[in-house]
């Protein structure tokens, strides 16, 4: 009987030893480990994909938001953060599931209904709106969602991109973007990429982007307005340019517009061509520029394959964008 005892304890000690571990699920970091941003971006994910879906009205400011954020969990997460700020949050799911959220500052935290185990995708939905409003830096310059007398100019560096969409706002996380911006009609909308489609709706027109090419979230743009938009081709590549009516250069009383357009078609073409022999080919499948009058701003930025110009640009400005 002894005998049997210990052969039986042994074999159920086997057993323990060679079943699998439950998973501990954890809290996925507040923080992507930036000291000088330290609540910008997150940890416990890799996103693959978003998918915007935005409703702009410029008169009053406000913004609806729909977006789905396709990622890989990185650990067994029980909780994961991401960045939004100031908007109101409708819901959440979570792989189809309603999931509980809090907020804090800028952190969205979400709790799935079940954890989410490490390697696997997952996605979460996000509804959202309400004012949106840029950020001021410590360098007292704004980025984000900037209003304009007939849009916004939509500028993200440093920390500008969670003013308009929920995002893992890192320059460590890249990943793919599909846009579609409602603005009403007469208006433009403009994201990176590719145009997919421009859909008239009664009142309102949507513009459908399409950035193939993985990007970080600072990098995206969503500028709109009144815009003249010229498609063409430049380098092989399609080329998407639209300029603003009432630019000017600054401290000019009237506006330029054709300044803008000789500057982009003498200087965007060569300089594309000089880096690609310096440095290699150019990476992505489109090519442009956002020529706004946005005077309040007082900077450009290089938005992943249209970089956005807050006024008529000069040709260094415009081969120092197209550098980066």
């Amino acid at each position: 009987m002894l005998i049997r005892r210990s052969l039986s304890a042994a074999a159920v000690l086997l057993a323990i030893s060679a079943a699998p571990a439950a998973a501990a699920f954890t809290p996925g970091a507040a923080g992507a480990g930036d000291p000088f941003y330290p609540q910008g971006g997150n940890g416990g994910y890799d996103v693959r994909t978003y998918s915007i879906k935005l409703a702009s009205e410029p008169q009053n400011e406000q913004l609806d938001g729909d977006v789905t954020i396709t990622a890989r969990a990185t650990q067994d997460l029980s909780r994961f953060n991401l960045d939004l700020r100031d908007l109101k949050v409708e819901s959440v799911r979570v792989n189809g599931a309603a999931a509980s959220f809090t907020r804090k500052g800028q952190e969205l935290m979400i709790t799935p209904a079940s954890g989410l185990r490490k390697g696997r995708e997952f996605t979460t939905r996000v509804i959202y709106g309400g004012h949106v409003n840029y950020v001021n830096d410590p360098d007292h310059s704004k980025d984000g969602w900037i209003p304009t007398d007939d849009g916004a100019f939509v500028v993200n560096e440093p920390q500008g991109a969670p003013t308009w969409f929920p995002a893992n706002d890192t320059p460590k996380d890249f990943a793919t973007f599909d846009f579609a911006i409602t603005v009403p009609k007469g208006r433009t909308a403009l994201a990176n990429g590719r145009l997919v489609s421009k859909t008239d709706t009664g009142d309102t027109t949507t513009w459908r982007w399409k950035e193939s090419s993985p990007m970080v979230p600072y990098l995206t743009t969503a500028t709109n307005g009144i815009f003249e938009l010229r498609i063409g081709t430049v380098n092989g590549l399609p080329e998407y340019n639209a300029v603003d009516p009432e630019t000017r250069r600054f401290g000019q009383k009237n506006p330029e517009p054709e300044l803008a357009w000789s500057r982009l078609n003498s200087t965007q073409g060569p300089a594309l061509q000089l880096f690609s022999e310096l440095y290699g080919p150019y990476p992505y499948d489109s090519v442009g520029a956002i020529v706004d009058w946005a005077p309040n701003v007082f900077y450009s930025l290089e938005s992943q394959t249209k970089p956005n110009y807050w006024h008529v640009a000069s040709v260094g400005t415009i081969v120092h964008e197209i550098a980066h």
